[in-house]
């Protein structure tokens, strides 16, 4: 039998605080079996009913139900429908929706057949049945947050939940009603990948991904005071570079830059700060170029291109965060280029991933976008370096071969940073230029923002290098976006100290 199926069946609480014994277990299970139906019949509305009302019977109802689907998936063990019993169980917390569907069925027959369909319930819930679903199969008050679209994040720190709104945590009026609540929560999340683990000992944090893209971050005492959970997702339903020109992010002025950009068959890092809409803007860029076929590699799923880009040829690949024995190098990416792909897009550049910007042009990739957590974009090539270095540590790497590799395999990064909450900028656009004869890198802006005047400038001397590059299939591309560099830099013009700037200079060997 799973650690699932005893899950499910038992009632096990993995984070109670209060020592747990088999006896309170089956006490606990026992009295909620054996409550009086007739304390749930009132008459009156939900928004009338007082807190203590609510908190004294509300939970008895809900172990009451999950005693009863207990021994529904106890007759699915008997009668050996063990997979089906726990597949529902496991896309209740995952958001499947036909799991969902069925445990809602059997919550709402337990309270017809019982005369139980005017009980109190909490009044952040919209009717009974959600209640009784979220708290004990889905996700407590955290739910609200989930129907709650416009809504980017959620946190829970110890009982107090907060939602993100128009850029600012909100405390909301409502809280988990004990820490046992929330452990019981952390057991089912636990439940949606096999892999995952959460202890108050050896594994005290937890990341993990719904059907339905949210991210969620755990952790727990052993590591923190008190429990956190945080809920991510992307809001997001409009790719475009209009769309972000309207936020603010870039200016209306270079709107057919950044889509000449994103059509170059360039190798290109989006770098910022944690928060700064990298991964939404490499998502734009890739809605000008999702014709092409694509490897789209995350650690775990989270941004789902396919569902964004329904008739795209986009091969969405989950790796791991581990690289255990080099499996992307050696195994995913040789088998994806069996698949003709075209363009690699690493969601997450970070040292399991490194290796494709060192050697992207030997591997036949015409074109690879990332996303990198860097502010400065002169240190990116050193940044790769390092843990490329780190990553291939018995192989004696020199840092600075390793930094002109990545500064001649890398042709141009856009920074991102963030003024507030709402407030997100492209910060700069500069290209990697190579001199072969002294083995110098140059940092070439063609775009800079500045935040005293809130206000971008523009140099239109794109290298003869990157332009060679680019011409090989976009000829006509790289000649209109000179085109558009030299009128925005006579009404916005760069100041010469902005240009250029200096990387490392080394020596080959």
């Amino acid at each position: 039998m799973s650690l699932l199926e005893k899950d499910l069946i038992e009632n096990k609480v993995g984070f109670k605080l209060d020592p747990v014994t088999p006896e309170s277990l089956i006490s606990e299970i026992n009295n909620a079996a054996s409550f009086d139906a007739s304390e749930f019949v009132i008459t009156n509305k939900k928004e009338s009913m007082s807190d203590s009302f609510i908190n004294a019977n509300f939970p008895t109802l809900c172990r009451s139900i999950q005693s009863y689907i207990q021994r529904i998936v106890e007759d699915m063990l008997k009668s050996e429908m063990t997979e089906d019993g726990v597949e529902i169980h496991h896309g209740a917390i995952s958001g499947n929706p036909n799991s969902i569907r069925i445990i809602k069925e059997h919550i709402e027959e337990y309270l017809t057949n019982n005369g139980l369909l005017n009980s109190n319930f909490p009044n952040y819930y919209p009717d009974l049945t959600e209640a009784i679903f979220q708290e004990v199969f889905g996700w407590g008050p955290l739910s609200v947050w989930r129907n709650d679209p416009e809504s980017e994040k959620a946190k829970v720190v110890g009982q107090n939940i907060w939602f993100m709104k128009e850029g600012k945590w909100e405390l909301q009026h409502f809280k988990f009603r004990s820490m046992t609540h929330i452990y019981d929560l952390f057991e089912r999340i636990k439940m949606l990948n096999p892999e995952n683990k959460l202890d108050r000992f050896q594994n005290t944090e937890l990341e993990s991904v719904t059907e339905d893209g949210i991210r969620v971050s755990i952790m727990v005492p052993g590591r923190t005071y008190q429990p956190v959970i945080t809920l991510r997702r992307q809001t997001v339903t409009n790719y475009s570079f209009e769309k972000q020109a309207a936020l603010g992010t870039l200016p209306t002025e270079a709107i057919e830059v950044f889509k000449i950009l994103s059509i170059l068959n360039l190798n290109q890092i989006i770098a910022g700060p944690p928060g700064t809409g990298k991964s939404t803007f490499l998502l734009t860029m890739l809605s000008e170029s999702k014709d092409m076929h694509t490897a789209y590699i995350e650690s775990r799923f989270e941004h789902f291109p396919n569902i964004l880009f329904p008739k795209s040829p986009i091969i969405h690949i989950q790796g791991t965060q581990r690289d255990i024995e080099g499996e992307l190098e050696n195994t995913v990416f040789p088998a994806l280029l069996r698949h003709d792909i075209e363009q690699v897009i690493a969601a997450e550049v970070r040292r399991v991933e490194v290796e494709l910007y060192g050697s992207a042009g030997e591997r036949g990739i015409q074109k690879l976008m990332g996303t990198f957590h860097s502010k400065f974009p002169e240190n990116i090539p050193g940044i790769l370096a390092r843990l490329s270095i780190q990553h291939n540590q018995s192989n004696g790497l020199n840092y600075s071969d390793e930094y002109l590799r990545f500064a001649e395999n890398l042709h141009f990064s856009i920074t991102m940073e963030q003024l507030d909450e709402k407030n997100k900028k492209v910060s700069g656009v500069q290209f990697y230029e190579l001199n072969e004869e002294t083995w110098e890198t140059q940092i070439v802006r063609i775009m800079a923002y500045d935040r005293k005047g809130d206000s971008w400038s523009f140099n239109s001397n794109i290298p003869e290098r990157i332009k060679s590059i680019a011409k090989i299939y976009h000829e006509s591309d790289v000649e209109r976006l000179e085109i558009l560099l030299k009128e925005l830099e006579e009404k916005y013009p760069m100041k010469e100290e902005l240009k250029r700037s200096i990387g490392l200079k080394a020596s080959r060997s």
